[in-house]
């Protein structure tokens, strides 16, 4: 994106690539490193490893490339 995000869509599957949970935030983000409340996201989930996609959206368009992570969930 060329400037802030108007929303971002938060995704986290399985290690075999199933869809658990997505949640979307709206409110501008600044580029660079942003935070969102977690909690609701990973209600539910059990301890593991999850892959997760950030999809990000300026005015009506998502961006290309979504970025992805890992997360290591133990409680």
């Amino acid at each position: 994106l060329s400037g802030p995000a108007d929303e971002l869509r938060i995704s986290l599957y399985s290690t075999a690539w199933i869809k658990v949970a997505r949640q979307s935030f709206n409110g501008a983000r600044n580029p660079g490193w942003n935070t969102v409340p977690s909690a609701a996201l990973t209600l539910g989930l059990a301890n593991g490893v999850y892959y997760g996609l950030v999809e990000a959206r300026q005015g009506g368009d998502w961006a290309k490339e979504p970025q992805r992570f890992m997360v290591v969930m133990t409680r």
